[in-house]
């Protein structure tokens, strides 16, 4: 209501030439004349295009069906590749150790598509947390990435 009164107080200052400035008191005198039966009954306004200005608005904020994205900040790029390892193992609970080589292939597969082997002596790290070679890592990812194909 708020918004009407200031628009209406908008017209209803322009019809008599130039806009004053808003105050309290000019604000409780348009909305006593707009609230009188002359006002009502001279207002004449087109909401069409308000209207779909709105509905503009409600689409364009509308919550997508798309999931949210999970943002990483850190001064470090080496904490980067970390996070994305507790992340993978928050939603993948199996301890290292008891890890098979598809569940080594699902992380290797998640560390890829986040670009985390973009990230310098990021293998060395990966090989050291999943014990195994460099040779087996890569042999890894080309599987990954094959099957990705």
């Amino acid at each position: 209501t708020l918004i009407f009164i200031i628009i209406m107080f908008t017209i209803y200052s322009s019809s008599y030439g130039a806009i004053q400035p808003v105050t309290k008191e000019s604000l409780e005198q348009a909305f006593q004349d707009l609230m009188s039966s002359e006002a009502l009954e001279g207002i004449n306004l087109d909401i069409t295009n308000i209207v779909a200005l709105q509905n503009s608005i409600n689409q364009m904020t509308s919550e997508s069906a798309a999931p949210p994205v999970k943002e990483i900040f850190s001064n470090n790029v080496s904490d980067i590749l970390d996070m994305l390892i507790k992340e993978y193992f928050s939603e993948h609970p199996v301890p290292v150790d008891k890890m098979t080589k598809q569940d080594m292939c699902n992380l290797i597969r998640f560390l890829d598509s986040k670009g985390a082997f973009l990230i310098r002596n990021s293998a060395p790290k990966v090989c050291s947390l999943l014990k195994i070679s460099k040779f087996t890592l890569y042999s890894y990812l080309k599987e990954v990435n094959e099957a990705a194909a």
